[in-house]
């Protein structure tokens, strides 16, 4: 699906538009950026999802590169009066409740002094933090006032907790239910016996103890309800050593109102003992919310947009897309920057402090830490970009985001509508629960691109699917000795197979295992596969590929299996290093995991083998999806085990080999895992999407005459074409070719009751008189 006016329709600048017609040989945009770059450029949030190899990179680089050359050179945008200064570096007089430190739905009552607080939204927790907070040693007190029927959780917590209060370990709240909470985790309060829950008109005291230590005993959090000491909550510690220990009063409510008094007024009951009102604090003990800090600042400094990536290789990977595009405008251009852990990041650091980067990208963690450190300026950052969000969840990233986010929000609410954050969500799905919930977080009624609809498992249909079934009787097939992964040796990579110690079921698994790195060479051959991506279970498994190519591929100039692998548990230079052999031809096989492997886009790639089946569907559908990219030709083909086959399934903390081989629910390493049955999963996928599957026999590996005529004519990677791919395009146009002239119909009959009406309708000028 293309856009009928091309690239010149989008509205992008003159010299970009050159750029991916001349330059890149991008003939049209596709589906996702014929959607998302306007939307983009009109200044919404987006929420977009499209299948892989469809070009989501240059949906939201292009449009970006276009706007940062804009705010560089203030084009289109009308000057604005400068104001003073009227940031305060001294600690603030008073305690409230921040508008900036909140979540959307939190309204708070400007006439209460910013102590009366409420959301009513009755499906989710919504947070806010206070302007001030506490540090060094000391007793504080407040209270927290329930107004009316909804669940209140009242606490303290630190700079950079979640607002959701205690769903991390910054975070110590105790909620309406009777609940305390820290870290995610819910426990009785003040005992299993003795819960005590609260509601409407009862009176929450939070008390905070800080030692003045910054390691091991932190301090303590105790609660009061109507003046009755419901004894400590949680003892504060640490391992680590924090620089500054500092703790903010904090609020999370779900349809719900209270007001909190933090000593401006009298206390509905005494505060314990030696416990100071926080109105009455010192002000050297006294400590100003960050972002209150960052609303406040006049130098507007840090990168125009921060893109986030789930993987340092992605990261890189979209750095270069935005480096390339940034040399395409006119001067002053538009600077990209990368900053990943791994890579040396001086030069990144230098260039973030002398205001020298426009974009930058990174991966979630490290640009969490330096914006932490305010190596990062929020301040000028107008565009947050999520790409492959899902990944991005499922990696335990979304603290990292929430933080980032946080100090972008903060940035900007105060200024004008020209320095709104805008959010773009980019997605493999966006109807799961995780990726709904993110995105209600962080977008702003977004608006939806969705190109995969409920059905995030769509098959490109430029790809052919092979299966070659790994029956352990033919072990006797393979001609060298593979050494594989060590589960049934003990965990011992040198040692021997002995094969009378081990069951019916564990000699299966070993011959399967011996026997797929053979087969895949007989397909290499087979295939004549110049260049093939290969997907292993493990970086073990990449390791051992590795050398067995090597060993069996004869190395130097007339090695017939040069390898490279692109896997996590190699440098960032040398995964470098090797995509880059790869695309360049110097290596015919590229061995990598999953998530090394997430999003790279390599060119003319033909041929992709899954050694190992992924446990998801999803996943085998990113695997393929490096192939039959941008209508062009793939062939994947998957060795499935005729049986289960036994593998390394870790406890954290270990990776393999390890010396406990036992199954993991034993206390072991390791678990059965069932390839026929995971595959009759994909098998059920590719049906859904009338997709057929070859079955190869191996050691024949005979193949159909159609995929023979396409190995022979080196078809494979190459632009999707011949007969039977034109019957089928035929087929859907002749399907489409009455819709389309209905539409035609349509369009001429509201084109033609337009001008009628505005003839009708027309002023005519008044009479001569």
């Amino acid at each position: 699906q293309i856009m009928a006016g091309g690239w010149a329709s989008l509205g992008l600048l003159d010299e970009l538009v050159r750029a991916v017609e001349d330059d890149f040989d991008w003939i049209l945009p596709s589906a996702v950026q014929d959607e998302c770059i306007p939307l983009i450029l009109g200044g919404g949030d987006v929420m977009a999802s499209a299948e892989t190899g469809s070009g989501k990179t240059a949906a939201f680089a292009l449009p970006i590169v276009h706007l940062c050359y804009e705010i560089k050179t203030q084009r289109n945008l009308p000057k604005q009066k400068k104001t003073p200064d009227k940031s305060n570096d001294g600690p603030p007089s008073r305690f409230e409740m921040s508008t900036i430190d909140r979540d959307a739905a939190i309204a708070i009552d400007p006439a209460s002094n910013g102590c009366r607080v409420q959301s009513r939204d009755a499906k989710k927790w919504s947070g806010c933090r206070a302007t001030t907070g506490v540090h060094g040693t000391g007793k504080y007190y407040f209270e927290c006032h329930v107004l009316d029927d909804g669940i209140v959780r009242v606490g303290w917590c630190g700079a950079d907790a979640g607002l959701e209060l205690g769903s991390d370990a910054a975070g110590y709240g105790y909620g309406g239910t009777g609940k305390k909470v820290n870290a995610g985790k819910y426990d009785d309060y003040p005992s299993k016996k003795d819960k005590t829950s609260f509601g409407k008109g009862d009176v929450i005291g939070c008390s905070l103890e800080l030692t003045g230590n910054n390691t091991g005993d932190l301090g303590a959090v105790a609660f009061h309800k109507n003046g009755e000491d419901l004894g400590t909550a949680f003892p504060i510690r640490s391992k680590a050593k924090i620089t500054d220990v500092s703790f903010f009063p904090a609020i999370c409510v779900k349809n719900a109102e209270c007001k909190l008094n933090f000593g401006s007024e009298p206390f509905k009951f005494a505060p314990p003992k030696d416990y100071v009102p926080l109105e009455s604090v010192e002000p050297d003990f006294k400590v100003l919310n960050p972002l209150q800090n960052l609303s406040a600042s006049k130098d507007k400094k840090g990168p125009l947009a921060i893109v986030i990536e789930p993987t340092r290789d992605l990261a890189e990977q979209t750095y270069r897309c935005f480096a390339d595009l940034g040399q395409h405008v006119p001067k002053p251009g538009v600077n990209a920057a990368l900053l990943v852990g791994g890579v040396k990041s001086t030069k990144t650091v230098s260039e973030l402090q002398n205001n020298e980067v426009d974009v930058l990208v990174g991966t979630p963690p490290i640009i969490a830490s330096y914006m932490k450190k305010k190596t990062i300026s929020p301040t000028r950052c107008q565009f947050f970009v999520l790409d492959e969000a899902d990944e991005l969840i499922s990696t335990d990233s979304v603290d990292h985001i929430n933080l980032v986010y946080s100090r972008l929000v903060a940035s900007s609410a105060e200024n004008s509508a020209f320095h709104r954050l805008q959010v773009c969500f980019f997605s493999a799905t966006l109807h799961s629960k995780e990726v709904r919930s993110l995105s209600e977080k962080l977008c702003h009624r977004p608006l939806w691109v969705d190109l995969r609809g409920q059905n995030d498992s769509i098959i490109p249909d430029t790809v052919h699917h092979c299966v070659v079934r790994v029956d352990p009787s033919q072990h006797e097939q393979a001609k060298h000795l593979f050494s594989s992964d060590a589960v049934h040796r003990g965990g011992k990579l040198n040692a021997s197979v002995d094969w009378k110690q081990l069951d019916k079921g564990e000699a299966s698994s070993e011959k399967i295992k011996q026997l797929k790195p053979f087969i895949l060479i007989d397909l290499i051959e087979k295939f004549e596969m110049e260049q093939v991506l290969v997907f292993c279970r493990t970086n073990l498994d990449c390791d051992l590929l590795e050398k067995f190519l090597k060993s069996v591929g004869g190395g130097g100039i007339t090695d017939k299996f040069t390898c490279r692998v692109l896997a996590g548990m190699r440098s960032m230079q040398e995964r470098q290093k090797s995509l880059k052999d790869f695309k360049e031809g110097e290596a015919r096989v590229l061995i990598c995991t999953d998530v090394a492997a997430r999003g790279i886009d390599i060119r003319e790639l033909p041929f992709v083998v899954n050694m190992t089946m992924p446990d998801k569907r999803e996943t085998y559908v990113h695997r393929i999806g490096r192939v039959g990219r941008a209508e062009r030709m793939g062939l994947a083909i998957s060795l499935v085990g005729a049986s289960k086959e036994k593998v390394w399934f870790c406890r954290k903390g270990q990776k393999p080999p390890c010396k406990d081989t036992q199954l993991f629910d034993k206390g072991g390493n390791c678990i059965w895992y069932d390839e026929p049955m995971l595959f009759r999963e994909v098998e059920n996928l590719l049906k859904t999407n009338k997709v057929s599957v070859t079955n190869l026999v191996y050691p024949d590996l005979n193949l159909p005459s159609e995929v023979q005529a396409m190995v022979e004519g080196k078809a494979y990677g190459d632009y999707a074409g011949g007969d039977t791919v034109d019957a089928e395009m035929a087929k859907k146009m002749k399907q489409l070719e009455s819709k389309v002239k209905a539409v035609g119909v349509t369009e001429f009959a509201l084109q033609s009751d337009f001008w009628k009406l505005r003839d009708k309708f027309r002023m005519r000028p008044p009479a001569a008189t």
